[in-house]
């Protein structure tokens, strides 16, 4: 849970950076959200993924938290990628 945490924190940082230099949010549910409510709707995205991520802790789903942890780990790098690529 704790390395989800870190992940969905980068993410915040990378996504803010990312729009701050005209990239758009591929991901339409958190689109949605940032198009709502600006910064309090990706926070609000990020609150309800870490919602999720202590369901699955809590409800044993160990093996699914560790699969989604590492597909945060992937996008952050692939943000980080484009970041310093362009």
């Amino acid at each position: 849970m704790a390395w989800m945490t870190v992940f969905q924190f980068l993410d915040i940082v990378t996504t803010i950076l990312g729009l701050s230099v005209g990239y758009q949010e591929l991901n339409p549910v958190v689109f949605s959200m940032i198009r709502l409510d600006g910064l309090r709707g990706l926070l609000l995205s990020k609150v309800l993924a870490l919602a999720f991520a202590g369901y699955f802790l809590y409800s044993g789903r160990v093996l699914l938290l560790r699969r989604v942890t590492v597909l945060m780990a992937l996008l952050v790098s692939w943000n980080l990628f484009w970041l310093v690529a362009h």
